[in-house]
């Protein structure tokens, strides 16, 4: 069965407003390195947990009764993976292994979405998948390849393990949780997307308080609360970075994802997600005022194939007997 050419194009709208707000995560930290990972993690999700609860309140019994208990379970549980987890895994490996190397294993979140959600819930047939993906794949490669140590000798092998580990399990995390929240959107449909980011974002602020308390229960090279205690410029641009990334990397980006998740079938949001990869690279070339170079460009070229090429294979695909 086709996909009405109007919601798809709207879903996929969408979609590419949820990359794009999403693509200033890989910079946006750039501009705070006075602070550390832990440190700009629990800050954005303090505040965006913060800023949920405000609104949660403003709403008043309105929004308390249109979540079911259901709904709040899930809601801890995705806040917990698709964002604590997830992040804390993203900053093990970019720590521990390289920035590049850990961009390469998360870029594969489209292919593993698709193929997961395809899996959990058929809407075309596999094979209409595998050579999208083979291009995504190769553009990720080209894209990442030069940058990465290959000589892993900056940091010693257990520490490398626990990059490693650490960004694999964000890919696992994020692809259960795009799968997950698409599929719980679809069936609870009273509940808006505004709502729901609204409800993500009150979890979140749980799971933030709770792992705040634990660090500071006890010392943390990580985490230096005597720098807070004392106003400085680089606390203002601290503020001003983590209330981005709260108001518009967090919450703005889940009600932009949850519009696209209601209207796409996973099989084509997850090749969408390149774009994620794909405006974050836009956006460091910004930063860093340059052009990519040839490698770069044909590896962006490869992951827009894939996705064009998702599109037409999704739109066109019926269930086939493999």
């Amino acid at each position: 069965m086709m996909l009405p050419l109007s919601i798809m194009l709207l879903g996929a709208f969408f979609a590419l407003a949820a990359c794009f707000v999403w693509g200033a995560i890989f910079v946006v930290p750039e501009y705070l390195s006075d602070f550390t990972g832990l440190e700009i993690a629990l800050g954005r999700y303090l505040v965006y947990g913060t800023l949920s609860l405000l609104i949660f309140f403003l709403r008043g019994k309105t929004l308390w009764q249109k979540i079911p208990l259901t709904g709040w379970a899930m809601a801890l549980v995705f806040s917990l993976l698709g964002n604590v987890l997830y992040y804390l895994g993203i900053i093990a490996g970019v720590r521990y292994t390289s920035a590049s190397l850990s961009v390469l294993i998360v870029g594969l979140s489209p292919i593993t979405i698709a193929l997961y959600g395809n899996f959990h819930s058929r809407e075309v047939s596999f094979k209409s998948l595998i050579l999208p993906s083979l291009w995504i794949v190769t553009g990720l490669i080209l894209v990442n390849v030069a940058e990465i140590d290959w000589t892993f000798s900056t940091y010693s092998m257990q520490q490398y393990l626990m990059g490693i580990l650490g960004i694999f399990g964000s890919l696992i995390f994020w692809s259960w949780f795009v799968v997950h929240n698409a599929h719980f959107l679809k069936k609870y449909t009273s509940i808006s997307t505004t709502d729901w980011a609204t409800v993500i974002g009150v979890a979140t602020l749980f799971w933030a308080l709770l792992f705040s308390s634990v660090l500071g229960l006890g010392p943390s090279t990580q985490v230096n609360l005597d720098r807070f205690a004392k106003w400085s410029e680089q606390i203002f641009y601290f503020l001003l970075g983590i209330t981005f990334l709260a108001t518009i990397c967090s919450w703005l980006g889940c009600y932009f994802w949850g519009q696209a998740s209601r209207r796409l079938p996973i099989s084509l949001v997850g090749p969408l997600l390149i774009f994620e990869s794909i405006f974050g690279l836009l956006f460091v070339f910004l930063s860093e005022s340059r052009l990519p170079s040839l490698t770069e460009m044909l590896g962006v070229i490869s992951m827009l194939g894939g996705v064009t090429m998702s599109i037409y294979l999704v739109r066109k695909s019926k269930l086939e007997p493999e």
